[in-house]
């Protein structure tokens, strides 16, 4: 784990914060929507992070999958051609030949 939140959880983090402080308040915090509530919060905080928590859980299979893909792309890359669509500069592409 980061040593540094970022980001979502960083905003997930900072969420439980403000239910703390908001908790302390008692009876003097009166939201003016229901969203707004302690409980309501609660429960988003909660939900935050369980995406957090499945998320922890799934992106070291996805970023070795991608990993693992571009390997594959680039054994199967044999030629690097230009191609010119009428702009100043040519743009590079791949030609991919699958044996």
């Amino acid at each position: 784990m980061a040593n540094k939140e970022s980001g979502y959880a960083k905003n997930a983090a900072n969420l439980k914060d403000l239910v703390i402080r908001l908790k302390t308040l008692g009876d003097d915090y009166n939201p003016p929507k229901p969203k707004l509530s302690v409980e309501a919060l609660e429960i988003l905080s909660k939900n935050a992070d369980d995406a957090t928590r499945a998320l922890s859980l799934v992106l070291p299979v996805y970023s070795k999958a991608v990993d693992e893909q571009e390997l594959i792309l680039r054994k199967i890359c044999n030629k690097k051609i230009g191609v010119h669509n009428g702009a100043a500069a040519p743009t590079e592409t791949y030609m991919f030949v699958f044996k």
